[in-house]
């Protein structure tokens, strides 16, 4: 078979995350895979890797860096993030891995989910974090 082909009479073409398209002219078996693919025939990405031709990075809220091979979902999420890409805190939670709660002065334990900066304060409270 030329380059890139494989089967009887070379009708199949060899996947694409085979390296240079170089496959087993028989089985279709990659002779060595695109950067971050694994498997026989380079059909699955590498931990910590996904999409076509495996060439994004799971998002870093994923637990140990662990992600769905097609859609990038996380597997499960660091902290206490949430959302199919981890990219959420819950309620009255906040800070890198939402490991920090809003404070009991702010309305609701609702506060903003990066800083932590409440929306509004109990009555009698003021200040960024309903401290004063």
């Amino acid at each position: 078979c030329n380059k890139g082909w494989f089967k009887e009479n070379c009708t199949e073409a060899c996947p694409r995350t085979c390296h240079n398209r170089l496959c087993d002219n028989k089985t279709g078996e990659c002779m060595s895979c695109i950067e971050h693919s694994t498997g026989s025939r380079c059909q699955d990405c590498e931990h910590g890797w996904f999409g076509e031709n495996c060439s994004h990075t799971c998002p870093s809220t994923c637990r140990s860096n662990r992600c769905n091979n097609i859609t990038g979902q996380c597997l499960s999420c660091v902290g206490r993030r949430t959302g199919a890409m981890c990219e959420d805190c819950p309620h009255s939670y906040y800070g890198a891995l939402c490991e920090i709660r809003c404070t009991a002065y702010c309305r609701n334990r609702s506060c903003n989910k990066v800083d932590g900066i409440c929306f509004s304060c109990l009555e009698g409270f003021r200040g960024e974090f309903c401290n004063i």
